[in-house]
């Protein structure tokens, strides 16, 4: 029961408020008019749960399926796309401790699932996007 499962979770296209915010900052700020679509992807790596929990965690505590699709193990990047991930710190996680303190905590040992990052998928017109 000790084996790491990873999975994606994006909102569906019409929820992906994110993605497009992300894809008209691309576009204003940076100036790259070559992009027409941006994903954004939330990246969960699970262990220590029976195969029972998981699949009910994954219906209801990583992704709403009314609005979210969620991918198994990994996420197709069609050809032509560039892919890019962000993650925070390593072994951080926010929880309220004891003291009353709002300082941030290692607590993975205690917790079952850990967020670890955004995967942003950029799909281009023509051309590279800059690097």
């Amino acid at each position: 029961m000790s084996n790491v499962r990873r999975i994606y979770v994006e909102k569906k296209e019409e929820y992906a408020v994110k993605a497009k915010e992300l894809k008209e900052e691309i576009v204003s700020y940076l100036q790259i008019t070559s992009v027409d679509q941006v994903r954004v992807l939330i990246r969960y790596d699970v262990e220590n749960l029976s195969d029972e929990v998981f699949e009910k965690a994954c219906k209801g505590i990583f992704a709403e399926p009314p609005v979210d699709d969620l991918y198994l193990e990994k996420v197709d990047i069609p050809a032509g796309c560039q892919a890019f991930s962000e993650s925070g710190l390593h072994g951080r996680s926010w929880s309220p401790p004891a003291h009353g303190s709002s300082r941030p905590c290692n607590n993975n040992r205690r917790s079952r699932s850990a967020y670890t990052g955004l995967q942003y998928t950029a799909s281009r017109r023509s051309g590279a996007l800059p690097s």
